[in-house]
Formats: C-alpha cells, sequence, structure tokens
C-alpha cells in the first residue's frame, strides 16, 4: 500500500489509541504495523518539514525524500497554508529562498487556490507577523522576509504595476491588508511599516470592522505608529464601522498613553458611537480603571443606570478595583444582590479573597444569615500554607481578617469537617 505513495505523503496513524502524522517513507518501516492507517483528506507534509527539518536540515529533507522540485511545495494543510507560509511567518529568509527557487509560489493564497478556510492570509502577511519577533535593536533593518518577498513581487509583476498593487494590498476574509498585520501586531517593527507604504500599500484601506491601519495600531498600543500614520495622511477623527473613535478604542484596551493623546489632540471625550456609549462607557465595560479614573478627572460624566449590573459582574469576574471604584467613587451598593444570593457570597463562593476584603471595606453587610457556603469555597481562601486542621479554626481566621460575626452559620459543621480531612 504504501508501495504506491510518493515517500512524502502523510498519513494519519492511531496506534495504542493515540494519533500521530506519519510519512510513508517513515510508514514502511514502522517495526509493528500500526492499528489503523488513514491517509489524510488534506496532506499536511508542509508543518511536518518545517518542525521536523527547518532550513539547516533541508539537505536532509532531500535526501531522504528527494528533491524539493519533485515534491508540490504548493500543496495546503489543513489551515489552507502552503509551507513557505510557515517560513515566513517564522522569519526564516534562508527557508524561503529555498522554497522559492525550488518552486513555492510567495503569493499563493488558500482563496487562490480554492480552499475555503476560515482566515485566508497571503506569504507576506505571514512575513510581517514574522517581523514581530525581528531584534530591531539588535539588527535596524525591516525584516528580511518582508524585504524579500516584496522585492520579488517588483520583479515578478515588473510589466504590470497594477497586478503588483493588486499583489501587495491583498486584503484577508476580514480586510485586512499586511499593514493592518503590520500595525496589530504585539511587538510594533516601524521598519517594517515605513517599508510597506514605499513599496505600495493602500494606507486609507479599511478592513471588515471599518477600521483603517491606524485604529489597529492605536488597539494595539503602539503610540509611535499612530504618529507615523498621521503624519502621513490618517486622520484621528475617522471613526470606524461602529462610529467608535480612537478613543474609545484606546479606552477599551487600556491604553492610557493613547488616551491622553487622544484628549491632547482633542478627539472628543463626550463624542458617542453608534450605540449611544461614550469613552467613559467603554472602558468601564472592559473594566478599565485606571482609564476610567483618568476620563472622570477631565471631566467625563460618570452616570450609568446599570451601575448594579456593571457590580455584579466585577465581583464575579473577580475585579476588586472595579468592585472598589463603584462602591466608593461610583455609588453603587455592595449589599445587592444577583438572583436573591448576596455580592460578598458570591464572592466567597469563586473564592476572590480581594473582592471580599474590597467588599468588606465598602461596609458590606458581614451578617448574612441563613446563607450556608461551601467549606470547600471557603478553603479556597485560605493561604497555601494555612496549615487548618479543623473548623474553630477557619471560624477565627475568617473573623479575625474579615470580621464575619455570623461565618459560622455560612456552612454546616458536617460540611467543614469533610472539608478538612
Amino acid at each position: 500500500m504504501c508501495v504506491r505513495n510518493k515517500p512524502y505523503d502523510v498519513f494519519q496513524v492511531f496506534e495504542d489509541g493515540n494519533e500521530k502524522q506519519i510519512t510513508a517513507n517513515d510508514l514502511q518501516h514502522l517495526p509493528v504495523p500500526p492499528d489503523v492507517i488513514v491517509k489524510a483528506d488534506v496532506t499536511v507534509w508542509t508543518e511536518i518539514l518545517y518542525d521536523r527539518f527547518g532550513v539547516d536540515k533541508l539537505s536532509e529533507f532531500e535526501r531522504k525524500y528527494g528533491s524539493l522540485k519533485d515534491v508540490d511545495l504548493n500543496k495546503q494543510d489543513d489551515f489552507g497554508n502552503t509551507v513557505i507560509y510557515y517560513a515566513a511567518r517564522n522569519a526564516d529568509l534562508m527557508l524561503v529562498k529555498r522554497l522559492h527557487e525550488a518552486g513555492a509560489s510567495l503569493f499563493s493564497t488558500s482563496a487562490s487556490l480554492g480552499k475555503n478556510v476560515m482566515n485566508d492570509r497571503s506569504v507576506l502577511m505571514a512575513a510581517v507577523e514574522g517581523a514581530s519577533h525581528w531584534d530591531v535593536d539588535e539588527n535596524p533593518e525591516p525584516s528580511p522576509v518582508v524585504d524579500y518577498v516584496s522585492r520579488r513581487f517588483r520583479i515578478l509583476f515588473r510589466h504590470d504595476h497594477s497586478l503588483y498593487l493588486s499583489a501587495v494590498n491583498f486584503q484577508d476574509q476580514d480586510g485586512n491588508t499586511v499593514l493592518h498585520i503590520a500595525c496589530k501586531q504585539k511587538q510594533a517593527n516601524m521598519l517594517v511599516t515605513q517599508n510597506l507604504l514605499k513599496a505600495g500599500v493602500d494606507l486609507h484601506v479599511r478592513n471588515a470592522y471599518g477600521h483603517t491601519a491606524l485604529h489597529e495600531a492605536v488597539i494595539a498600543g503602539h503610540l509611535g505608529v499612530v504618529r507615523f500614520l498621521r503624519a502621513k495622511g490618517l486622520s484621528l477623527f475617522d471613526l470606524n464601522a461602529q462610529g467608535q473613535t480612537i478613543l474609545h478604542l484606546a479606552s477599551d484596551a487600556g491604553h492610557l498613553h493613547l488616551v491622553k493623546y487622544c484628549l491632547k489632540n482633542n478627539v472628543g471625550l463626550t463624542q458617542q458611537d453608534d450605540h449611544r456609549r461614550t469613552a467613559l462607557d467603554a472602558a468601564i465595560n472592559a473594566f478599565q480603571v485606571h482609564v476610567v479614573r483618568y476620563l472622570i478627572s477631565r471631566g467625563a460624566k460618570f452616570d450609568r443606570p446599570d451601575l448594579q449590573d456593571i457590580l455584579t459582574t466585577a465581583v464575579k469576574t473577580g475585579n476588586a478595583a472595579m468592585v472598589d471604584f463603584l462602591c466608593f467613587g461610583g455609588g453603587a451598593n455592595a449589599n445587592g444582590v444577583d438572583e436573591g444570593t448576596p455580592l460578598l457570597i458570591i464572592a466567597i463562593k469563586r473564592g476572590h479573597v480581594d473582592v471580599v476584603e474590597a467588599l468588606i471595606d465598602v461596609n458590606a453587610d458581614r451578617n448574612l444569615p441563613g446563607n450556608k457556603v461551601s467549606a470547600m469555597s471557603i478553603m479556597r481562601l485560605l493561604p497555601n500554607d494555612s496549615g487548618f486542621l479543623n473548623v474553630n479554626e477557619i471560624v477565627n481566621y475568617f473573623r479575625c481578617v474579615c470580621c464575619l460575626s455570623s461565618i459560622s452559620a455560612w456552612f454546616t459543621t458536617h460540611d467543614a469537617n469533610d472539608a478538612c480531612r
């Protein structure tokens, strides 16, 4: 069966209940035949090539499986990607060059090859993603892979500039260009951004969310990139598809330095989006307490009819800073209930020590007869090295730390003893 297959074909092998992938060549040399062999519907040898070999062992791959030129280098894995995509994403210039010279396409995408995937990406986009890991301090040059791919594009399409522009401005299924991808990376590479513009990437393209590259840079927190894109012609006042300003986006993401930059440049503090939400609302909904405090200090009006709902969510998610702010500064009721359960009980049940302390600090009612809490939940609140062995020690601990006068009524002796065994 295996002899009729090419040595780089990949099979799904199920052996002793475990699933793994193996090439046809290796399959022939297994000492014991596996339980089940199923040829993959979509060959995934590309990932195996990169993960198992890399550029330093390409010659070993060729000795074992034959010349790269005899391999379909544009075959896609289950995610619609080719091997050169992975090489580019890992910023491996030598591997990209070898694969391209052997016939791998630099501008094939999963959509162009007829594959339906969740998010179609080009090789240039993969190179830009890899560039976010490039050490700019040690190598003050743009990513060599991005530079190589864009230069090859110029050569390939030197007689048709419109095709070249189409290649470098390719948009994925979310409408992102390579410039969007570059600006949304965790670590921005300014040199890559600059070179993409020089390469002809359209600065003004919006993605499916109505974001320009500047919007994405704001969300990622890259002030330097925001300033650069503004200098190149993008406006700080452009709204996205939901009518949000960049101040909304910076507030939601918690980037205080960008919030200050927006206000300094007169981006509207009170401007509402299509859902009538201000930047302060965005910060509150995202529990960005430091941004909330700053916006209020700059004159934002704090007036939320759903204050108790926000407090309940903050308690459930363990956000003590927001609980403290809402009760002290916002006037929320620390003695509120959610479906009949006091917020203090909810915090204890979920093991949120900081929230328990915050609620007690804002005078939450500590006398809660009739509310039994599992002793196991109580134990989760104790220090890992507490060494408590019996019910009385647990009760005394909470009386000292939290002044909970009725803590003994919160759980049964039977449950507590079970927890302490």
